[in-house]
């Protein structure tokens, strides 16, 4: 089962001890670091997600992490390796051009 960035960052903030002392959005952009995206990701480790879930994995990276379109396709394959997320047999999903031409 996935999880979405979202709501793992949700999770965090509300299992939070010191939660009262900060608004949600305060607590997210504490988090705006490797190590919380790491932890994000290896609590999805071994799933196979379907392309929704794949799409809010490129949604996140390109809001939260301001990552360009181009970098997506080799993102996506570092995280196939990396966490042993089965990506969806897609073709194409793991190019610069895939992913160029469907976010312009």
């Amino acid at each position: 089962m996935t999880i979405t960035y979202r709501n793992f960052l949700k999770k965090a903030y509300n299992e939070n001890k010191y939660k009262d002392k900060y608004t949600l959005k305060e607590f997210e952009e504490s988090r705006m670091c490797d190590s919380f995206f790491n932890e994000w990701l290896e609590a999805n480790r071994n799933t196979t997600p379907d392309m929704k879930f794949v799409n809010s994995i490129v949604n996140t990276y390109i809001k939260v992490r301001g990552v360009s379109a181009g970098r997506i396709g080799s993102i996506l394959c570092e995280i196939q390796r990396k966490f042993d997320i089965q990506m969806p047999l897609v073709e194409g999903i793991f190019s610069k051009a895939y992913w160029e031409s469907k976010l312009a």
